[in-house]
């Protein structure tokens, strides 16, 4: 840390001096002075926020836990001083620069919960908090001018403020300082162009809550649940963090920022690539994801970590499953139950996963059998292992609409649909699936309105919660797009436009998801074959096969599948449609 300091600020003297102030005097009790100081601290801490770099949050993350800490003991020692039970504080902070997008997302979201990504400094007075936007107007269309209004109960229980003058005997600032994560709800967000020397700034007003904390522990405890029997736990639950909310390539930016700092026999190594090979797996790369695997699986095989032999055994099941080779996926999930003797979370999940290859194998009864014996034991875990439950309420969803018991299939579809709205994240992969099974089951009971409201419903909904913050999860969108064209199949025009619009989407996604690119590029290749536009229909078809080159195995059939419909004249897949109006004349 401190030799990374030192070289960002290698041609400024005075924060060199402070650099080295801080090596030979810093102590954990002193971490809130060092950050409320003017120095290189706060400085390349918000850098390291603001921008999410990883490499920064690492190399800081003994301080920035330094602080979190003294913020909590500091806090509970103010909070018994305070007088008053029923404290309010008015807080305010001016930003001279907020992005145009960010305000609007605040404005169409009244009432909702907000978080902070990082420490958040404001001032009792409305004079200080408007000094830093001072001078700054309205003029530009990218950026706004805008002064927070911040309402604090001080009897919240779970949030996490410090009035840094009285902690240090100062009173020129009147500073409060949030810890991370602290959550608030928005209230109002207005401009008042009528109040002399106003310059259009932008008032924000919402008050801090305790909402939501909970279920970021909550979520923290999974976590740390699932990976409580592994060893290398602390330099994989922060990554696995990440992964887990959909972050993917700051996960894979961490997991291999890991790899670069740890000695190259760590014990530590063959979990990180098992991670990175998830990370792959999310974004469709199987490819990638099979080469981490095997890393991994070699790593295990030559030392003495057998132990866990059967997490990298699992991923390999996963990664064929994923291009639908089922007899190896299955031979391979039922070598990891061979090797899970320890760990009964994992095994109920292998388990999972081995139902799913018997329901593509038609195994209906042992498919069945299997999941209903790990939901008893899912459901017998505590803290509760959600996802794993969300995910086996979807099996068995599956096996029942496969034997065409819909009404069954439906109640247990509506179980995981609910739950995911309440344990996943908006946007998360299998939440969107929940909601792919409903639609296609309303779809196979000729509901094809209700199909369509109910996927133009979460359409919306998706839409309005995905468009600034959450931008790694708009694959969500895209794939909910994908629904309502082969919902409006007869139409030709909205098919191509819904085509389309996904294909934007899925190109333009922070996270790539590489799958979701090609479906999109081979419907649409479809949509100008079907309608003998060979130039287009050609042009899709070979930019899917480019992805796909890069994604499957050699050997893998979708490559000759693909390049048949790259040479033929005619689609293999699609019957032209008789025309409602005649062909002009040759």
């Amino acid at each position: 840390m401190i030799g990374k300091c030192k070289d960002y600020y290698r041609n400024n003297k005075v924060q060199l001096k402070k650099i080295e102030d801080f090596h030979k005097t810093y102590r954990s009790d002193k971490a809130i002075e060092w950050y409320t100081r003017d120095s290189f601290v706060y400085r390349l801490i918000n850098h390291a926020f603001r921008t999410e770099d990883i490499a920064l949050w690492y190399l800081f993350r003994f301080y920035i836990i330094d602080l979190c800490k003294q913020l909590e003991s500091v806090h509970r020692i103010q909070q018994q001083q305070q007088q008053k039970t029923d404290c309010c504080l008015k807080l305010y902070r001016g930003q001279s620069q907020m992005p145009s997008a960010e305000l609007n997302y605040l404005k169409d979201n009244i009432g909702r919960l907000v978080s902070t990504n990082g420490f958040l400094s404001t001032s009792k007075s409305i004079a200080v908090a408007k000094q830093f936007i001072g001078g700054a107007s309205d003029k530009n269309e990218r950026f706004r001018v805008v002064l927070y209004e911040i309402t604090v109960d001080c009897s919240l229980k779970d949030l996490v403020f410090v009035d840094i003058d009285k902690y240090l005997s100062r009173s020129h600032e009147n500073e409060i300082l949030f810890n991370i994560n602290s959550v608030f709800q928005i209230e109002q967000v207005y401009q008042d162009d009528d109040q002399e020397g106003s310059n259009g700034v932008w008032t924000i007003q919402m008050k801090a809550t305790d909402e939501g904390t909970a279920d970021i522990k909550e979520q923290l405890e999974l976590i740390r649940k699932k990976f409580e029997t592994c060893s290398s736990m602390n330099n994989i639950l922060f990554g696995r963090l990440l992964l887990d909310m959909g972050h993917y390539t700051k996960a894979e930016s961490y997991f291999q920022m890991m790899l670069n700092v740890l000695p190259k026999k760590h014990k530590d190594r063959a979990s990180i690539y098992d991670h990175i090979g998830d990370v792959h797996m999310h974004t469709t790369n199987w490819n990638e994801a099979f080469k981490c695997f095997s890393q991994a699986y070699e790593i295990k095989m030559t030392s003495c970590h057998h132990r866990y032999l059967s997490e990298t055994l699992n991923n390999i099941g996963n990664y064929y499953k994923a291009i639908e080779y089922f007899d190896m996926a299955c031979s391979f999930y039922e070598s990891a139950l061979n090797c899970e003797k320890t760990d009964e979370n994992n095994n109920c999940i292998i388990q999972l996963n081995l139902c799913s290859i018997y329901l593509k194998q038609k195994r209906y009864d042992q498919a069945l059998d299997l999941c209903l014996t790990a939901r008893d034991k899912l459901q017998q875990v505590q803290p509760a292992l959600y996802t794993e439950i969300i995910y086996c309420h979807g099996i068995i969803g599956d096996i029942y609409f496969n034997q065409q018991e819909y009404t069954t299939a439906e109640s247990f579809y509506f179980t995981a649909f609910k739950m995911s709205k309440i344990y996943l994240v908006i946007g998360d992969r299998l939440r969107t699936k929940c909601i792919e099974a409903l639609i296609d089951l309303y779809e196979k009971q000729d509901r094809r309105q209700c199909a369509i409201a109910f996927c133009r419903e979460q359409l919306s909904f998706h839409e309005k919660y995905l468009s600034v913050d959450n931008s790694h999860h708009t694959a969500t969108i895209a794939h909910l797009l994908l629904k309502l064209c082969e919902l409006c199949a007869e139409d030709e025009s909205k098919k191509l436009s819904y085509c389309e619009k996904a294909l934007k989407i899925s190109v333009e996604n922070i996270c790539l998801e590489y799958e979701l690119i090609t479906k999109c590029l081979m419907l649409v290749g479809h949509y100008y074959k079907d309608n003998q536009v060979k130039d287009k229909a050609r042009s899709h078809y070979l930019s899917a096969k480019e992805i796909q080159v890069k994604i499957y195995p050699p050997e893998h059939p979708i490559h000759t599948q693909t390049q048949e419909l790259i040479d033929s004249e005619i689609s293999i897949f699609f019957c032209l449609r008789p025309r409602t109006r005649a062909l002009p004349s040759l």
